[in-house]
């Protein structure tokens, strides 16, 4: 789900890690929807307090990321609530 990391074993194993640190400090702010939302609207809760801004939404990825100065504090509920989008079904006839 993360999308993974490679890397040859042979390589510096330094800026090996140093990537895989960055790829782990992003999982921090963004989270990925598991459906796609109705007309991408979301609401956005953490501990409880609905957030208007503070965070962006890729509809593409269905990614809903925190800006940087909007990160919730370790431990925090993040709760988002939408609508599911139904797919239409197409059949052969």
């Amino acid at each position: 789900m993360t999308g993974g990391v490679s890397a040859d074993i042979h390589e510096e194993f330094h800026s090996i890690l140093q990537n895989m640190g960055g790829e782990m400090v992003d999982l921090i702010d963004n989270f990925a929807l598991a459906s796609a939302p109705f007309e991408n609207k979301i609401q956005v809760y953490v501990d409880g307090i609905l957030m208007n801004s503070g965070f962006s939404f890729d509809a593409s990825s269905r990614v809903l990321k925190f800006n940087t100065n909007n990160v919730p504090k370790d431990g925090a509920k993040i709760v988002v609530k939408y609508q599911v989008a139904q797919t239409q079904l197409l059949s052969a006839n």
